[in-house]
């Protein structure tokens, strides 16, 4: 009976803590308050207008998956946590697809990588690490051009441009990259950053006109309100 009753909290604190539990609304592991920074506690409290905000729950449910990865990574900043500055509702569209793929260390691989991106995106003055090349012979056949774009990402939010351009670029030609219509899209977003607003409006035009690119149509609909 006492075995038992050992395996089934085990289960229990399983189930809790995987990944896809976390994506879905799983309740607040002890953890992620207990080893919260003093300041930082308000975060996880459930009835605080930071934790609900519409803008700041990608960031928190991001924080949380890590957490049930294993990845070391500090809950998002209430003062800058709006998608302009690091898109974690991309990050999670991204990561469910990778699921797809059922090859669980990657999931860990590319998610390590995204948390480098995003550390140049926040504010919590964090290491400047780039993302790191995965390499072995079980990646699934995207992990290369996952890793271009999250680089290219990583000099977006340092503020290398030219850079990241050229990487996007690059991706655009790839007709099987998968983070090839968001490449597109941040194509659109460097050239309007490096002040080339009418290549940027023409290369709006050129995306909406291609059917392989309607994943990103919506947001490149949003740019192009912003551009005119």
């Amino acid at each position: 009976m006492k075995t038992f009753s050992l395996i089934a909290i085990f289960l229990f604190v399983y189930v809790l803590s995987s990944p896809s539990f976390a994506q879905t609304g799983r309740p607040s592991l002890i953890t992620e308050s207990l080893f919260a920074p003093t300041k930082d506690q308000y975060l996880y409290d459930k009835r605080s207008p930071s934790y609900s905000n519409e803008d700041h729950l990608p960031a928190m449910t991001w924080h949380k998956i890590l957490l049930g990865m294993n990845i070391s990574n500090p809950p998002p900043s209430s003062k800058r946590y709006s998608q302009i500055y690091c898109h974690y509702d991309t990050a999670l569209s991204v990561l469910g697809d990778i699921r797809n793929t059922k090859n669980d260390p990657y999931q860990k691989i590319w998610s390590e990588n995204q948390n480098l991106v995003f550390s140049a995106c926040d504010d919590r003055n964090r290491a400047n690490t780039p993302p790191i090349e995965p390499l072995g012979e079980d990646l699934p056949k995207r992990a290369k051009s996952d890793f271009e774009y999250q680089l290219a990402s990583w000099h977006f939010y340092q503020g290398n441009y030219d850079k990241a351009l050229k990487i996007y670029m690059t991706l655009e030609e790839d007709l099987n990259a998968p983070m090839r219509p968001l490449a597109n899209y941040m194509i659109v977003r460097t050239l309007s950053y490096i002040g080339q607003k009418e290549d940027a409006y023409n290369k709006i035009i050129d995306v909406l006109a291609d059917k392989s690119l309607a994943s990103v149509h919506d947001l490149e609909v949003v740019l192009l309100l912003r551009t005119s």
